[in-house]
């Protein structure tokens, strides 16, 4: 009876919360909250904020792994593992309990992104010269381009005549169209039928990438000219820049002799 009444009057005493001490795998230590539970007659962790665990380069990533290994005093990269894939990749510091576990999403380019948005999709002229502005930074040769394409405007100005022609001679090169204009009178056009774009894979990449891009024209029953961009060298012109990028982050990972690296794709 006397027992009871004193852990009754212990309890009635204690403290609603106290700071607990947590030390960590890498030696660091954190102070967290616990609070007491009536239910479980325990203190209980109060359960921590989650840290954003992601990057979004791989200059970050690279640097992220040398740092957690040199905070773990893992030089070598023991039980440490890299895995890269096609967004980017994971790293994870012990994997042994599979703890340090951090992710590398990468951020495409702008100019990436414009360039892979009009893949395969048909414009109407005003909206394909749009999109060769958007491009400016990148297109080969741009101002020549640019002239070529819109020396011709199609709506409220002029109407095809007839289906654009490929024509590949000494002379020249790309689709011949002809044209009737405002006063009655027809006129042709060459149009190139290729264009180069260079521009880097990655947000802040140092690496240019070249595509080739390729039009197909064609007339409307409206009489209007239509485009459709072609890349046929998309995927394996990706694929590469995705290599390069893993055999940058090897390289520079290289001081760390029994790190795991893995190129997941």
């Amino acid at each position: 009876m006397l027992k009871e009444l004193v852990n009754d009057i212990l309890l009635r005493n204690r403290p609603e919360k106290q700071t607990v001490r947590i030390y960590g795998n890498y030696g660091a230590f954190k102070d967290l909250e616990a609070v007491y539970s009536d239910n479980s007659k325990n203190y209980l962790l109060k359960e921590a904020e989650n840290i954003d665990r992601i990057v979004h380069s791989k200059k970050a990533f690279v640097a992220l792994i040398k740092e957690e290994l040199r905070r773990n005093n893992n030089i070598d990269g023991d039980f440490a593992t890299v895995r890269l894939n096609l967004k980017g990749g994971d790293f994870v510091a012990d994997d042994k309990f599979y703890e340090g576990k951090f992710d590398y999403t990468r951020l495409l380019s702008e100019q990436f992104d414009i360039l892979r948005n009009s893949k395969n999709r048909v414009y109407d002229h005003e909206e394909f010269l749009n999109i060769l502005r958007a491009l400016k930074p990148s297109i080969v040769g741009f101002q020549e381009v640019y002239r070529k394409f819109s020396k011709i405007r199609i709506i409220g100005r002029s109407e095809m005549t007839s289906n654009p022609i490929f024509i590949d001679d000494k002379s020249e090169s790309g689709y011949k169209c002809t044209y009737k204009l405002t006063d009655r009178t027809e006129e042709d056009a060459t149009l190139p039928s290729s264009f180069e774009v260079l521009l880097p894979f990655a947000k802040a990449g140092e690496m240019l990438y070249k595509f080739p891009v390729e039009l197909l024209f064609y007339n409307t029953n409206g009489n209007e000219i239509m485009v459709k961009i072609q890349i046929p060298e998309f995927e394996t012109i990706v694929e590469q820049a995705i290599i390069d990028e893993a055999e940058e982050i090897k390289e520079e990972l290289k001081e760390h002799s029994k790190l795991l690296v893995l190129a997941d794709f």
